[in-house]
């Protein structure tokens, strides 16, 4: 009966691992102000420098890697749980932004993004020559 207990929390074990790798996307809040907006990314335990934010056509991306390994590789394990795990988030950025002055922070296991509005968009005026 001890055997069919240990087999059962085993094959628990495994579903809640590969439930946790497959379904390790952060948390997002998305904040509009009057001259920007921003991305809160709740992502602790990540390291800053394994981040990566790319924008091409209007489309940010923020993915990372994190990756938790033993130190002691000549040890023998006889369970281990840690576990690399990357996620990356696509948003598609509304008209108006300056993309080439996106800032980003990440502090206290939250990634800030910045994504400043172009000034004086609203109530713009703009002749066209006509040839």
């Amino acid at each position: 009966m001890n055997q069919i207990k240990k087999n059962m929390l085993d094959i628990f074990d495994i579903f809640e691992n590969f439930k946790n790798d497959t379904m390790s996307v952060p948390s997002i809040n998305v904040k509009e102000t009057e001259t920007n907006h921003q991305i809160q990314v709740s992502a602790p335990g990540y390291k800053k420098e394994n981040f990566q934010i790319d924008v091409d056509d209007n489309v940010l991306t923020i993915s990372n890697t994190h990756s938790e390994e033993d130190l002691d590789k000549g040890e023998l394990w006889t369970r281990k749980e840690f576990r690399k795990e990357s996620f990356s988030r696509a948003f598609y950025l509304p008209d108006g932004l300056d993309t080439d002055k996106i800032s980003a922070v990440y502090e206290d296991g939250i990634l800030y993004i910045d994504i400043p509005k172009i000034k004086n968009l609203k109530g713009q005026t703009k002749k066209v020559e006509i040839k």
